[in-house]
């Protein structure tokens, strides 16, 4: 797994992470962790924005990619784990 930078734009961190998914067949599926400790502004109410990009490539070239927005949830509480399941066709 690929972690970049964790940055500011504004009031908002951006966190990212990468991976090679596995491949089954025509399915494919990987897991990707970010871990977090963010300094809230208002800790029952804040909350985060999840979006993910998928890509297929053949080699080096790439052939699709679908930018997938999800629901803004709530700031999960300290040490907890947030999982998404995100399905997509490409």
């Amino acid at each position: 797994m690929e972690m970049t930078p964790t940055f500011t734009v504004g009031t908002s961190v951006v966190e990212a992470a990468a991976t090679v998914a596995t491949r089954s067949g025509s399915k494919a599926a990987c897991t990707v962790t970010i871990p977090y400790s963010w300094s809230l502004t208002t800790a029952g109410a804040d909350s985060v924005t999840l979006g993910t990009t998928i890509t297929a490539y053949s080699g080096t070239t790439l052939l699709r990619e679908s930018m997938v927005s999800l629901p803004t949830i709530k700031v999960p509480a300290t040490g907890s784990t947030t999982n998404q399941t995100i399905g997509a066709t490409i």
